[in-house]
């Protein structure tokens, strides 16, 4: 054997330099990574070879691997800070994370190791019962999640993992009552539903299941625990599609500040690509800022002119701004190169809203539903589409299949009340304006005709005329002259027998009605039952009633003056 060939080499490949392998990292191919990603794993990978003896540089590598998708090179990453700290339980937790998907007999091992090591992470004992559950080792997963129950007892997520359990073993009773369970907590888990639909299948209820699995097409994302490890090895991601990640979740969450800061950064981190020029455009329409928009709209189309989202995209904003007849060319072109887009069916609806044919718009809502019940907020504009064909039956049945996926939308609540209200059924119109107000008590109009309502009732309660007057008192602070305010607060006082307080308020509110003659017929109606020591009572008639007399006051607040 060549001695001195063999020291040249070793010396050779000790002392060269990382850099000349700057997108080539053992198995892992940085050829197509973007340049931020590369230099930060070739940065954390000369932490390494500065530090080979320590858990946490390898460890640290492994989750700025892991965070850019190189989940297997992350694993062999994890392994060598797991012999080199035979204690600490996130580096075989983060290993069973990665590969859990590709090999969920080892992601099993490894979170066994981790569940040695720590006993109080309940994301940790949930995904290794999982896990179990999915390999069929049925005593071991019950086992996981008894040890999981002794740190929080009611987590909706080892709720499903026991009625997971339970079908597997045909106990359909037991299964049923821990879903029941889990989504008393949590409403809106997908996989929660999933599984109830299945449970009701083997009852024979087939109605049942089909509710159950239209929540779970609604609430389509799995919820998971949250983990503060695997969350601090996903923040690591400096990639252009984490920030794209992020930049939507803000999007979700209102926050269009935010989201377009993110949406910018996006555009720092590689080639303009259209989807993220369309990002971007959309969330600056969204704030208002057409100028800026329409370039990069522009810019997006010219490199993918038949993108049926850019395309949508685009249309949204020339509608927010009252370009119909651009929009609509925009959503034509979308929907013949995507005729199963539930968004653009859904924004063709509401373009069809915008030019007054609510028929048109009904058949677009009810297409973009199916397609996609995930988009299922829009039932509040189904209804609202269909009441303006005055079909109010079918617009409480898109409100209620709203509320039966999203039980406190405070706006379906209000639509409902609102429209009990305008055809005079009082007595639907009051709970629905109670749950209103008890999900969004700051809605200033719905609140106003609460009030009316519950200081008209004879069957309110003394707690609720309570309400009606604290509701009338703040809303007379805002606006102290104003005739309509005035009155409810008199309305109030009635109702809480301080006919006196009624009077002067009805009088102030009869000086400033002015030319205003049917809210001042109303007023002195009321006058006339105050000085009688009655509360005020409201016509039954609807607000489009031909024959006796209209609810002034409440029209009055559905139809703003």
């Amino acid at each position: 054997m060549n001695w001195s060939r063999l020291v040249m080499f070793s010396l050779l490949w000790f002392l060269a330099p990382w850099t000349a392998h700057a997108h080539s990292l053992n198995d892992v191919d940085l050829t197509n990574a973007e340049d931020q990603v590369a230099d930060l794993v070739n940065e954390t990978h000369r932490r390494v070879d500065a530090d080979r003896g320590s858990p946490d540089t390898w460890g640290q590598l492994g989750m700025v691997l892991q965070a850019h998708g190189f989940n297997e090179a992350a694993v062999a990453h994890y392994e060598q800070a797991i012999k080199r700290d035979l204690h600490e339980y996130r580096w075989p937790y983060l290993a069973g994370d990665a590969i859990v998907v590709i090999n969920p007999g080892a992601a099993a091992e490894f979170f066994a190791d981790a569940t040695k090591k720590n006993v109080s992470d309940l994301a940790l004992f949930v995904a290794y019962g999982d896990v179990l559950t999915r390999l069929g080792r049925i005593d071991e997963a019950k086992s996981t999640y008894d040890r999981a129950r002794q740190l929080k007892r009611d987590s909706p997520y080892l709720a499903i993992g026991l009625a997971r359990l339970s079908l597997m073993q045909g106990d359909v009773n037991g299964a049923k009552q821990y879903l029941e369970k889990a989504l008393d907590t949590a409403p809106r888990n997908a996989e929660a539903h999933t599984l109830l639909a299945q449970v009701y299948i083997r009852t024979g209820e087939p109605i049942a299941a089909e509710q159950s699995a239209l929540l779970a097409k609604a609430h389509k994302f799995r919820a998971q625990p949250a983990s503060e490890v695997i969350e601090d090895m996903a923040k690591l991601a400096i990639n252009s599609d984490a920030y794209e990640a992020r930049a939507n979740r803000l999007l979700r969450q209102g926050d269009l500040d935010g989201a377009t800061t993110a949406y910018r950064h996006v555009l720092t981190l590689g080639p303009r690509r259209a989807r993220d020029l369309s990002n971007l455009a959309a969330a600056l329409a969204e704030l208002g800022n057409a100028v800026e928009a329409a370039p990069l709209f522009d810019e997006a189309l010219k490199l993918a002119p038949d993108d049926a989202l850019i395309l949508t995209q685009a249309g949204h904003a020339e509608s927010q701004r009252g370009a119909l007849e651009v929009a609509q060319t925009l959503f034509d072109r979308a929907m013949h190169k995507n005729p199963e887009s539930a968004r653009t069916h859904l924004e063709l609806a509401r373009l069809s809203q915008q030019k007054g044919n609510p028929t048109e718009a009904i058949d677009y809502y009810e297409h973009a539903l199916t397609l996609d019940p995930s988009l299922y907020n829009a039932y509040l504009e189904l209804g609202q589409a269909h009441a303006k064909r005055g079909n109010l039956n079918k617009a409480q049945e898109a409100w209620q299949m709203l509320l039966t996926i999203e039980p406190d939308h405070s706006a379906a609540w209000r639509s409902r009340g609102f429209a009990y209200a305008y055809v005079g059924n009082y007595t639907l119109a009051t709970p629905a304006l109670i749950n209103a107000y008890r999900i969004d008590p700051t809605h200033t109009q719905a609140s106003l005709i609460l009030a009316l309502l519950l200081s008209t009732s004879h069957d309110a309660s003394t707690q609720e005329r309570e309400l009606a007057l604290s509701i009338t008192t703040r809303a007379y602070r805002v606006q102290p002259r104003d005739p309509l305010r005035t009155t409810l607060l008199a309305t109030a006082f009635a109702a809480n027998g301080e006919f006196d307080k009624a009077t002067e308020f009805g009088q102030r509110a009869l000086d400033r009605a002015g030319a205003m003659p049917t809210l001042t017929e109303a007023i002195r109606g009321h006058l006339k039952r105050y000085q009688q020591r009655q509360s005020a009572a409201l016509p039954d008639d609807g607000c489009e009633s031909k024959i006796g007399h209209t609810p002034v006051l409440v029209c009055s607040l559905i139809e703003p003056r």
